[in-house]
């Protein structure tokens, strides 16, 4: 018989907050040490929020033990660029060194959006080639290529 050890239970806690520009300037004031902050990412988020397509999700923003930042630096500046209120889960006593792991599985391409949407199979031959899937919003590329292959929506 195999014993399974129950690892100890962390002491992160999460709450839902409504994140308007001042407190994610706050939270951006927080000592942090980050990636960099890639400007054309956060301004996409920004035109989403300003847009009304965002969509609140399980992505946080988390600060470690210490009270720093050490995910969602543009999610944060997204928000303060937009002017936008976004309701975000708040992760807190996170331990640092998760940081160190948070993103770095494969990241989702457009025809993985495609295939998600349960709309467009991204595989089929009259889905959008691969160079047109990463140079528009997977959200615009989902409605036209749904509206390709199967007809506007009744």
């Amino acid at each position: 018989m195999t014993s399974t050890v129950v690892p100890k239970r962390p002491a992160i806690t999460m709450e839902l907050e409504l994140i308007d520009p001042r407190k994610a300037e706050q939270y951006l004031g927080k000592d942090h040490f980050n990636r960099n902050l890639r400007k054309g990412h956060y301004l996409s988020q920004a035109s989403d929020m300003t847009a009304g397509r965002w969509q609140s999700s399980h992505m946080s923003i988390a600060f470690d033990t210490k009270g720093k930042l050490i995910d969602g630096q543009h999610r944060l500046h997204a928000i303060v660029e937009s002017g936008s209120s976004v309701w975000l889960f708040v992760a807190r006593n996170v331990d640092a060194s998760v940081q160190e792991v948070i993103y770095t599985s494969a990241a989702r391409t457009g025809a993985d959006a495609l295939k998600l949407s349960g709309r467009v199979d991204s595989n089929h031959p009259r889905s959008p080639p691969l160079h047109v899937r990463r140079s528009y919003g997977l959200k615009a590329i989902i409605a036209q290529s749904a509206a390709a292959l199967t007809g506007p929506e009744k």
